[in-house]
């Protein structure tokens, strides 16, 4: 029997489910690693956390350790499901639901750290400080992550019976709810993807009307002439923040995309495969994989904890 199996009422072969319950376990696998190394080095560092702007990273990764975890639970529960056709719906619906709307508070965690950038860029310095001075920006990430998950939670009788809950899978089948739950769920993918790529292109607009082009070896000078020396540090820190967001949007949009394209052509009534499905699940995986090893990269201080860290084990074997 072939893997490429519609996903319709009709049961996938067991092989196929093996394989797609072992590529999501090893893909989760690989997203907890870097996240709890880039959280093991933020809590060795206290100059790290004094940065607002590495503090929302560092949130970040909290959040893509979480959608590690579900989607490891979830794998597992999924390698589990040919076997025994009587697994508990309400459990297989609550890991489908953190690991769904664990996608989305990753994609929403990405969407505030281009707001600090875009209030940045365009001097809103009260603003900036009203949302993510000191405690506040953990307020603000908490509100957004209870948001994503209330949103999710109003939709959870819909998610029951997504493409991967068919068969005996939690023993539930395509029915009417589900075409409400995947439309739901491609609106909460698609916006927050708009609003990033929105937000991102109107904080370049911003940084560089305040700012003139920087030529290599010369001086700074912004479109009003008013720049003080002290501006030159601010400006590159800026610029080498929004490069560093550029990176990572650039990979979301290649890793998230096809997830986002899948949830509309399911929305549209447009059947997809298991396999197609669990490989697009994967991609969007792969993006909280990238996430650390791109903020690391570009951050010198987490780049020299990590380093420390690896030396310490290095020495201890």
């Amino acid at each position: 029997m072939s893997p490429n199996y519609v996903m319709s009422g009709v049961c996938p072969p067991c092989e196929s489910i093996g394989k797609s319950a072992i590529a999501g376990a090893v893909t989760s696998v690989f997203v907890i690693i870097p996240n709890f190394f880039v959280l093991v080095a933020v809590a060795r560092n206290s100059k790290i956390r004094k940065n607002a702007y590495t503090v929302l990273v560092l949130l970040l990764c909290i959040s893509d350790l979480l959608l590690g975890l579900s989607g490891l639970l979830f794998s597992g529960y999924y390698a589990m499901s040919h076997l025994n056709t009587d697994i508990n719906r309400p459990v297989c619906t609550i890991i489908l639901h953190f690991l769904v709307a664990g996608i989305a508070a990753s994609l929403g965690q990405t969407l505030l750290i281009c707001v600090n950038r875009f209030l940045a860029a365009s001097g809103a310095t009260s603003t900036n400080e009203l949302l993510f001075k000191e405690n506040r920006k953990y307020i603000t990430v908490t509100a957004m992550y209870v948001s994503v998950q209330a949103y999710f939670l109003a939709i959870l009788p819909f998610q029951g019976s997504g493409p991967v809950m068919t068969c005996n899978f939690c023993n539930l089948y395509r029915g009417g709810n589900y075409q409400a739950g995947v439309i739901f769920i491609s609106f909460a993918y698609t916006s927050l993807y708009f609003f990033i790529l929105v937000l991102y292109g109107c904080a370049i607009v911003r940084l560089r009307k305040r700012f003139s082009q920087v030529v290599p070896g010369q001086s700074v000078l912004p479109t009003n002439g008013s720049m003080n020396s002290a501006s030159l540090p601010s400006y590159r820190m800026s610029v080498r923040a929004m490069t560093t967001l550029g990176v990572v949007l650039v990979l979301i949009s290649v890793l998230t995309l096809p997830l986002v394209i899948s949830s509309i052509l399911e929305a549209f009534k447009i059947e997809i495969t298991l396999k197609a499905w669990t490989f697009t699940l994967c991609f969007a995986l792969l993006n909280s994989i990238t996430n650390p090893i791109v903020y690391t990269w570009r951050f010198a201080d987490l780049r020299e904890e990590l380093k420390k860290m690896l030396r310490i084990k290095a020495q201890c074997q």
